[in-house]
């Protein structure tokens, strides 16, 4: 079996992808202190974010991945 050079895209990458784009600004981001970050808009994130990047397309979902690695409230 082949080797592959790209890393798996694991919800860690996925997140600071989103975290990334200006564009999401309303509705996820960084807090000020640059340590943690906050969805600002559950709704918005549920319907036009999660579905772009995840397969479940809950929130519920997405909090329980969120906690798998770490996050917390």
């Amino acid at each position: 079996m082949p080797h592959s050079s790209t890393p798996p895209t694991t919800f860690v990458f996925k997140l600071h992808s989103i975290l990334s784009q200006k564009e999401y600004e309303s509705i996820i981001r960084w807090m000020h202190h640059g340590r943690s970050w906050s969805i600002v808009d559950p709704g918005r994130f549920e319907a036009e974010i999660i579905p772009l990047y995840f397969r479940s397309p809950k929130l519920s979902a997405f909090v329980r991945s969120a906690r798998s690695y770490g996050f917390r409230r």
